[in-house]
């Protein structure tokens, strides 16, 4: 997670904003919030495993049976 670092999160607070994670703004149960955690990390792990392989998106689409543009949403975690 990428945590705020302290300073930055006191000087937000001493202007008046609020600071808190993803799973707060967004009411997130804590089982919601693992969902989104798993999701990212599968997504990142895809991607950097296509990297290490040498593929670029399209190929990895043209194994997975599916398109270049769909890849790009599995790498970024879209829900769709």
């Amino acid at each position: 997670r990428g945590d705020m670092d302290a300073k930055k999160k006191a000087r937000l607070k001493a202007a008046g904003w609020r600071v808190g994670d993803f799973d707060h703004f967004l009411s997130l149960t804590p089982a919601e919030r693992r969902l989104v955690e798993l999701r990212v990390q599968l997504a990142r792990s895809i991607r950097t495993l296509r990297e290490q392989a040498g593929m670029s998106q399209k190929e990895l689409a043209a194994k997975l049976g599916t398109t270049q543009p769909r890849v790009v949403k599995i790498e970024r975690a879209d829900p769709d």
